[in-house]
């Protein structure tokens, strides 16, 4: 014997699918905004994307020109010194647990 209420199903139910419909349309008309900038980005944007983008310096605030190798270089510097920090801190943590704590 079932003691579910037909009328209660039926009114979750309805709200679930209003909750759905919501949450479809929003995430459409945030889709949408997405794809345009993404559209206008490769429309715009492709004409910048040279070599001298990576290779050049980050230039003083207000001039013309200049490039992204003070950012790549300073990136790939934090994820070198934190890989040898994470290793070192490994190695320490086992010569004292060989060495030093089992004593």
């Amino acid at each position: 014997m079932s003691t579910r209420d037909p009328s209660l199903f039926a009114k979750r139910k309805r709200a679930n699918a209003l909750g759905l419909t919501f949450s479809m349309i929003a995430m459409s008309i945030g889709m949408l905004f997405l794809f345009w900038i993404l559209a206008i980005l490769l429309w715009k944007g492709f004409a910048a994307i040279s070599p001298s983008l990576f290779l050049a310096s980050t230039p003083a605030p207000g001039s013309e020109g200049g490039g992204l190798a003070n950012p790549i270089v300073g990136s790939l510097m934090m994820v070198f010194f934190l890989c040898l920090h994470q290793h070192s801190d490994r190695n320490l943590g086992r010569y004292l647990s060989i060495r030093v704590w089992s004593k």
